[in-house]
């Protein structure tokens, strides 16, 4: 993708260069919108991808910082500091997830963060961990709606082919047949 941009001066949807031409920007896994690539023109890859993480955790921590500030109204400032570390981590894990295609990943971090909501809210008595929970769940997919769409529609589209097929026999070994293929000595 890299190279498409760079070299050749094109759009980054396909990827020439993988199987025969894939894909890109349908693809679950490509990172397409990702502050790597400018990076990567001033520095080297590694690099640049360390700083993209270095700046995702700076600006979750300093997001969670202000909204607990500002909106929550906390003053303790050993209080502000550990609860906006423990969002930014929590957030900076989904963000790279959508940002980085571990979209499989990213499910079930979302039913983790589900069932502790939950547990949560029926510890606490409370509907709070679970409405915070909602809105970051519905933040976090409207951040990526910009993938998920192409991926719904690629996914959904008639070219896709299920070449799954249903088994009619079950695969058991009768146990004679076990017994032997267990006790054969190889050389």
């Amino acid at each position: 993708m890299f190279k498409s941009v760079v070299a050749y001066v094109e759009p980054p949807f396909w990827n020439l260069w993988y199987c025969g031409g894939n894909v890109l920007w349908q693809n679950s896994q490509s990172a397409l919108l990702s502050p790597v690539y400018p990076l990567a023109l001033v520095t080297s890859l590694p690099l640049a991808m360390k700083i993209n993480i270095l700046f995702h955790y700076w600006v979750g921590f300093i997001g969670m910082h202000l909204l607990l500030r500002r909106v929550f109204a906390l003053r303790s400032w050993c209080a502000t500091i550990y609860l906006a570390s423990v969002f930014t981590l929590a957030g900076a894990v989904l963000a790279l997830m959508v940002y980085n295609g571990s979209l499989h990943a990213m499910a079930l971090a979302l039913m983790g963060f589900g069932l502790f909501a939950v547990l949560a809210s029926l510890l606490a008595r409370r509907w709070r961990p679970l409405i915070v929970t909602t809105v970051m769940i519905a933040a976090g997919l409207g951040y990526a709606a910009p993938k998920f769409l192409p991926v719904t529609l690629f996914v959904t589209g008639d070219h896709v082919v299920d070449t799954r097929t249903n088994v009619d026999f079950t695969d058991w070994m009768p146990l004679d047949l076990l017994v032997q293929s267990l006790s054969i000595r190889f050389k």
